[in-house]
């Protein structure tokens, strides 16, 4: 956890079962208003007998924590004294959680009753398998899960209907086996990057894993729901400022990182994208868009050695044996 983090054990300890039984949740809120209690609620609801749920609060300036800690008052509350962005935030609860099995789980996301059963049989019927996921609702996108990812790092979604694998599920509320996790901390902190302050860590983690070996399954019969409206952008050009920059930057950087040989040229590729992007927005009277544009780029070359040292080391891993 970062400079100034608190940890707060609140309730009876942990639930009952294995440890091997224990499933974190893990609800990462920052003025969530009411939608971060439903979702707290969710993980409670849980048919699944071993749940312990972790709230990581990320300097949230409205009344949301207080309505969860007064509703909610067996959570365990990591306190962050400023707002960490998505991945610094749950990796600090991340590290604090004693489940066999962790979910991330969005504050603007509600789980079915069953979510988390299905998936942890799904878990153990796969042993290669280091996440599982389920169909999720959402009023915007309708129903997603199974996702592919293209070599210039944009996802698309498959059918819905089947059990499949695939390339990253939704990232509203994927469960991960926790000793999948660990081997992606020790090879390279995490397990979310938390040089990605927000979006695209999700597609960098699914990749990742799938470069260490193991694989990510799709459960169509474990429902959630995620609103969306909530702390993410419906298209980049809505978006200015900070949340336009991560977009475009962390796109290029799991390009270099993720993206099929050669890189440079799908690089090049995607780069004549953004330009195109730009000349429409200043079409489109939007001032920010050079800027927001340039500064990406400017991150992705900041970033540029520590994203190929990746690359590299995952090239290096790929055909090997995966260590589980």
């Amino acid at each position: 956890m970062g400079t100034g983090d608190r940890r707060a054990a609140r309730g009876a300890g942990p639930p009952g079962g294995s440890a091997d039984d224990l499933v974190s949740i893990v609800v990462l809120n920052w003025n969530s208003g009411d939608l971060g209690v439903a979702a707290v609620a969710s993980a409670f609801a849980q048919s699944w007998h071993a749940v312990e749920v972790i709230v990581v609060d990320n300097a949230s300036t409205d009344h949301s924590l207080r309505l969860i800690l007064d509703r909610h008052p067996d959570v365990e509350l990591v306190q962050n004294e400023a707002n960490l962005g998505f991945a610094r935030g749950m990796n600090s609860g991340i590290a604090v959680a004693r489940g066999a099995f962790v979910l991330p789980l969005n504050c603007d996301a509600e789980l079915d009753p069953t979510y988390v059963e299905r998936l942890v049989e799904v878990l153990r019927s796969h042993p290669d398998a280091a996440a599982a996921g389920g169909r999720v609702s959402s009023g915007r996108v309708g129903e997603s899960g199974p996702l592919a990812v293209t070599a210039t790092m944009r996802t698309r979604n498959l059918p819905v209907s089947d059990p499949i694998a695939a390339d990253k599920l939704n990232g509203a509320c994927p469960l991960f086996r926790r000793t999948a996790l660990d081997l992606v901390r020790a090879e390279f902190g995490g397990p979310y990057d938390d040089s990605y302050d927000m979006y695209g860590e999700d597609v960098d983690l699914a990749l990742t894993l799938g470069a260490l070996g193991w694989t990510l399954r799709y459960e169509p019969e474990a429902r959630a729901t995620h609103v969306r409206s909530y702390g993410s952008a419906p298209r980049v050009a809505d978006r200015r400022g900070r949340f336009r920059v991560s977009t475009l930057a962390n796109r290029h950087r799991n390009i270099v990182r993720h993206a099929p040989a050669p890189w440079p040229a799908t690089t090049l590729f995607a780069l004549g994208q953004d330009m195109g992007f730009m000349v429409l927005r200043i079409l489109a009277r939007d001032r920010d868009a050079v800027r927001d544009v340039t500064a990406a780029w400017r991150r992705v070359v900041r970033n540029l050695r520590a994203d190929l040292r990746k690359r590299r080391t995952l090239r290096r891993r790929k055909g090997q044996e995966p260590r589980r």
